[in-house]
């Protein structure tokens, strides 16, 4: 039986650790694939995903349901993934490999080998210049491309104001396209 959110919480509160692993099964991708995008050491990527459903099952019970859980879980996943950066003084992102396979897994399916070399290039220079950015402005930017996610969910996860999302998003835009435009 697949049970919605709150009920999952409710079990999981009640004791239950079945629930518990269901809930991890159900959020593991995503959270797996937020945490690559902020940790570059694919070796760390494990650890961290393995923290954060630990802070989740510590915290749980402060889970107020003032936002969506899936919220709450990206804002911890984010905290901890960044701490896990500083404690290991690894700045780096966007993990080629794993960056590579997102596009393919985003992209529709082209017609030409032709076609599939230049989207290649075009996917490449732009993770070279997301490297380029700061650390502000490429977790914005994979929050909303990457994610999917709405401003008022990425203000959940980052503790700031939908104004500051908005912001921080068109700044980092701005960042991108002046990286890209000598490449025109």
């Amino acid at each position: 039986m697949v049970l919605d959110d709150p009920a999952l919480i409710q079990k999981i509160l009640d004791g239950g650790y079945a629930a518990f692993e269901q809930l991890v099964q159900k959020y593991e991708k995503e959270t797996i694939r937020l945490v690559q995008s902020i940790v570059k050491d694919e070796s760390m990527v494990g650890d961290v995903v393995q923290e954060t459903f630990f802070q989740v099952y510590q915290k749980l019970k402060d889970f107020k349901g003032e936002s969506s859980f899936k919220t709450w879980l990206y804002r911890i996943t984010v905290n901890t993934s960044l701490e896990e950066m500083r404690k290991h003084r690894r700045w780096s992102w966007w993990k080629r490999e794993r960056t590579e396979e997102l596009a393919q897994e985003m992209d529709p399916p082209l017609s030409s080998a032709e076609e599939k070399l230049i989207d290649f290039e075009q996917s490449s220079l732009i993770r070279s210049l997301l490297d380029q950015l700061p650390e502000e402005s490429r977790l914005i930017l994979h929050l909303r491309y990457y994610e999917n996610l709405e401003t008022p969910e990425m203000a959940a996860i980052l503790s700031v104001p939908e104004g500051t999302v908005r912001s921080r998003l068109f700044n980092a835009r701005k960042r991108l396209e002046k990286l890209l435009t000598p490449h025109l």
